[in-house]
């Protein structure tokens, strides 16, 4: 990861929501179809200084340098609603959603693997509290909600 020091790192991880369901439903051809659509809404709403991976079936991962962490918060609230608006599912009365979970941190020498792993445990944790979005507080090593608290 190339950044100036002191220069904010965030990584997002998101799970698109109900896959299993799409994919038993509709057809792995339909739900491979709509995770190349993801994918290209995904490459299309990206900004500056992110990078953009495919880290499991149905999850994918933003990592952002340059970027705070509240202004990746506010970037994936308008990317979900960029997915919402598209109709990935050709027409089949779904749309699609995602989840996501954010970490980030400013220090000189991030752990980009740690980020990672504390994004994907905010996914996790943003499913069984049913919300869309939940942001890793390193301070404490606490999820917290993004209605709570934005931390930098």
């Amino acid at each position: 990861v190339e950044r100036r020091r002191g220069e904010a790192i965030v990584v997002l991880v998101m799970d698109v929501d109900r896959f299993g369901q799409i994919n038993n439903a509709l057809g792995m051809g339909a739900a491979d179809a709509m995770l190349r659509g993801l994918a290209d809404v995904l490459r299309a709403a990206a900004r500056p200084g992110m990078s953009l991976a495919r880290i499991g079936g149905d999850e994918f991962a933003v990592l952002s340098v340059g970027l705070a962490l509240d202004e990746v918060l506010a970037w994936s609230t308008d990317f979900e609603q960029q997915l919402r608006s598209k109709d990935l599912l050709q027409h089949r009365g779904a749309e699609v959603s995602v989840t996501a979970g954010l970490a980030g941190c400013t220090s000189s020498t991030p752990d980009v693997a740690s980020l990672l792993a504390a994004a994907e445990a905010a996914v996790q944790a943003a499913r069984q509290a049913r919300t869309s979005r939940l942001v890793f507080d390193p301070a404490t090593l606490e999820i917290r909600s993004e209605r709570l608290t934005l931390l930098r």
